[in-house]
């Protein structure tokens, strides 16, 4: 990258050519008959890749962007020099760019900000894909599968926790009984985002399998968090640590029992005075302030930013604004998500990398553990009842997405994955990804009739 650029233009870089690789990926899943999200998953990790083989600074960053936030961390948190903490970082790599000349080098700069541009806009296109997904649907529908969510919710961590055991067990034997836990927690984790961004291409956001895998994917998240806090609290004390459970799962319920009983009473407390302030812009402002609030609660309280996003677009109706735009929330919020969420699925196909790959025994546990992350899923969708619907569910429980590579980022920070266990996890997290998108299109003809409500 030439270092004489502003660094302004990075972020104009970035959405420039992810709007070009997006536009791309489309065409050819297009082409193939396939989502969308598909192509945009599969062309981040040809040009990902590509770029990481011949050195270029910004896309070395990008398959690094986990050491190069901990740098960045480390730099906040303490004031340690980025470049002096580059120095004592060891990655492995074969590239002709070391993360140490990421730091030091003349284009550093730029390479920040195109690396952090990209990480920006990638976790705004998934809040905002997940709150389009709340606006579709309802606090009323929710409650009306509720049942059949907590079940597919419940079951869909318990199985993957324990078919990655036994399977880990099998395979690796010698591996550390917290590694095999943490391997099912992060399979256990679901990325509804990935699933909505279908369901609405498909347009069936308000069938009966669409509103249990959302509603199934929050009680998922909560009980993915407690597993995963239960890991690194004997990683971190030694010792299986009660009150940090105790305290997300109160937390939790506290959180999801506000939203669904009082939820819808708080918002419209504020629509008032946002009316006051701007009655024209009153529906996209006012979206976006509770959007922001609800995410940062959710955040707060122990659980992903993208539970809370969906949280704030559940409690979000057009009926409750009496000024303004006569467009629906959705339809004004729809731009945003166009430009910002095909940076996401792009990212994560930027991550995967495949050079890792060339073992014998990472190519088995790839595939093994996709095949666990697949079957304990799809047993899930059947804790739903009766129809044609538990397989539509189960697909849609599959994908793990960014849920499970912050998972599996936290692990490697802790040191509990090698190169290989690190890559076969991304690489299985990234093939449910691209079997979910493709299988819901089979569950879902657009010719068939869907139940809805």
């Amino acid at each position: 990258m030439h270092s004489h650029l502003d660094l302004f233009a990075y972020v104009l870089l970035v959405i420039g050519l992810m709007t070009l690789l997006a536009l791309l990926g489309r065409s050819l899943a297009r082409y193939f008959g396939q989502p969308t999200v598909v192509g945009e998953l599969l062309i981040g990790v040809v040009v990902g890749n590509v770029g990481y083989w011949f050195g270029v600074p910004a896309f070395v960053a990008i398959m690094h962007l986990n050491e190069l936030g901990k740098i960045l961390g480390d730099f906040i948190a303490t004031g340690a020099l980025p470049w002096l903490a580059a120095a004592e970082l060891s990655v492995e790599q074969s590239t002709p760019t070391s993360i140490n000349q990421l730091m030091i080098g003349k284009g550093a700069p730029g390479t920040y900000v195109f690396a952090g541009a990209m990480w920006l806009l990638a976790n705004l296109g998934v809040v905002f894909l997940m709150f389009t997904a709340g606006l579709g649907s309802s606090i009323g529908k929710l409650n009306s599968v509720r049942g059949p969510a907590t079940a597919v919710g419940i079951l869909g961590v318990l199985l993957p926790v324990a078919l990655t055991f036994i399977a880990m067990t099998v395979l690796l034997p010698d591996t550390d009984i917290i590694l095999r836990l943490f391997v099912g927690a992060t399979l256990a984790a679901t990325s509804v985002g990935i699933s909505a961004a279908v369901f609405d291409e498909l347009g069936v956001t308000s069938s009966r399998p669409a509103s249990i895998v959302l509603g199934a994917a929050v009680i998922d998240d909560i009980l993915a968090m407690i597993v995963l806090t239960t890991v690194m609290s004997v990683v971190v004390s030694g010792f299986i640590d009660y009150g940090s459970i105790a305290t997300i799962l109160a937390l939790s319920t506290a959180f999801l029992a506000t939203v669904a009983l009082a939820g819808d009473k708080l918002v419209k407390l504020g629509i008032p005075l946002f009316e006051r302030l701007d009655r024209l812009h009153v529906k996209l402002l006012y979206a976006i302030f509770v959007l922001c609030v609800v995410s940062i609660l959710a955040n707060v309280l122990g659980l992903a930013i993208v539970i809370g996003a969906f949280a704030a677009g559940l409690l979000l109706r057009d009926e409750y604004f009496h000024t303004g735009e006569s467009r629906p929330i959705k339809e004004l919020i729809a731009p945003l998500e166009i430009i910002l969420a095909p940076v996401f699925f792009v990212l994560i196909g930027m991550q995967v990398n495949l050079q890792a790959v060339f073992s014998l025994e990472t190519l088995l546990l790839i595939a093994l553990l996709t095949v666990v992350a697949v079957v304990g899923k799809l047993a899930a969708g059947f804790a739903a009842g009766g129809g044609e619907g538990r397989i539509a569910i189960g697909v849609g429980m599959i994908p793990r997405g960014e849920v499970g590579l912050i998972f599996a980022g936290i692990g490697h920070a802790a040191g509990l994955f090698s190169v290989e266990q690190f890559t076969a996890v991304v690489i299985v997290i990234f093939a449910t990804t691209v079997i979910a998108p493709i299988a819901l299109k089979r569950c879902f003809p657009r010719s068939k009739p869907l139940e809805s409500y």
